[in-house]
């Protein structure tokens, strides 16, 4: 009898343990920069999101994306949503191995049209290679929902 109430005691404190560490690990994943790399060759690069695919990346507001040009030739991302004739958002031509980040804040959020609860589809592409395309979808932060 005592050796399974010890026994229990050690699964209880283990199982309390794994569920605390797994909290900790997600506690900071709404803080974390998100990375889009840019790969290939001059007009037929792409940008990559987290998951290596040129596929929607998705954005919870106050996160800021960091786009890195990987490729030899420069790029830029620069939103297709203007506001008196200039993009809401546009990093630097970006060389080699360099890299402009943009915070999603709550005020870039509404400027580009954002409402509370609502997930808002935000187009991209390089001003160099206007066919290289790529797509963000913010999603309102806790505050707005």
């Amino acid at each position: 009898m005592y050796r399974t109430r010890w026994l229990t005691g050690v699964l209880a404190v283990a199982a309390f343990a794994a569920f605390t560490t797994a909290q900790d690990k997600d506690k900071g994943k709404d803080d974390k920069e998100i990375v889009i790399t840019i790969e290939g060759k001059g007009a037929g690069s792409m940008y990559l999101g987290p998951k290596g695919k040129n596929e929607p990346v998705t954005v919870t507001v106050g996160r800021k994306v960091t786009w890195i040009n990987k490729s030899k030739a420069p790029h830029t991302a620069t939103s297709d949503k203007t506001e008196m004739d200039k993009p809401v958002f546009a990093t630097k031509e970006l060389k080699l191995n360099e890299s402009a980040s943009v915070t999603f804040d709550e005020g870039l959020f509404k400027a580009l049209g954002g409402k509370a609860g609502e997930d808002l589809k935000l187009s991209y592409h390089c001003e160099i290679h206007p066919k290289m395309k790529g797509e963000l979808i913010l999603k309102p932060g806790k505050k707005d929902k």
